[in-house]
């Protein structure tokens, strides 16, 4: 699921996480003070120019497990991981990169536009520790439903194919799949005046 936030509305979204999730943010990492690192990089909004710098915000939910760093964790669970640790090595970013595998986090990745054009915007997506859902503790897996429920709640769910006029004024058009199953978006209130102004949801993530 996808989520698509005003900036007022995501700023409110994040505060929420510190305070009622105990949620520590990692990211940016010269900010002592993460909401008022957003009224910095805000999201963007129709009109407005954006940037893909500080797209992604990582909070770490300390109620759940320790920071650990690339190399200090348990050893690589698959092929990919494998290559992943191998890759960082050779970085040299082993004891001193967080390991966003074995570290309970949580990611929120903001709304852009789509390559620049004002028309189209990428909403945002909420991430978890980089495992899989059945490898989540009970209580992690509780923290990070309440959450996605957080969410669901605040918004109305729309689906990105029956927004009308799916043609830009610079030709930009996309041909729906079969299935629109999964292209679903949960838009909050204040976000939805986007829509009705005649921005258009992006199908994709890039």
């Amino acid at each position: 699921m996808r989520y698509l936030l005003s900036p007022n509305e995501e700023f409110n979204f994040l505060r929420r996480l510190k305070r009622e999730f105990q949620l520590v943010p990692l990211t940016p990492s010269d900010s002592h003070d993460f909401p008022g690192a957003l009224e910095i990089c805000a999201s963007p909004s129709p009109g407005a120019a954006s940037s893909n710098d500080d797209l992604d915000y990582i909070f770490w939910a300390k109620d759940h497990g320790p920071i650990t760093r690339i190399g200090d964790g348990s050893g690589p669970k698959d092929g990919v991981a494998r290559v992943v640790r191998i890759l960082n090595r050779d970085a040299k970013l082993e004891g001193t990169a967080i390991d966003l595998e074995t570290t309970p986090i949580v990611s929120w990745t903001r709304p852009r536009w789509y390559q620049g054009n004002r028309q189209w915007i990428v909403p945002s997506r909420l991430g978890s520790t980089r495992t899989t859902r059945r490898d989540f503790t009970p209580a992690y897996a509780k923290m990070f439903s309440s959450i996605e429920a957080l969410l669901r709640r605040n918004g109305e769910k729309v689906n990105s194919w029956d927004i009308p006029n799916s043609r830009d004024d610079t030709g930009l058009e996309f041909t729906a799949p079969k299935n629109t199953a999964s292209f679903n978006v949960v838009v909050w209130p204040e976000a939805f005046r986007w829509l009705e102004k005649g921005v258009k949801i992006y199908h994709w993530d890039a």
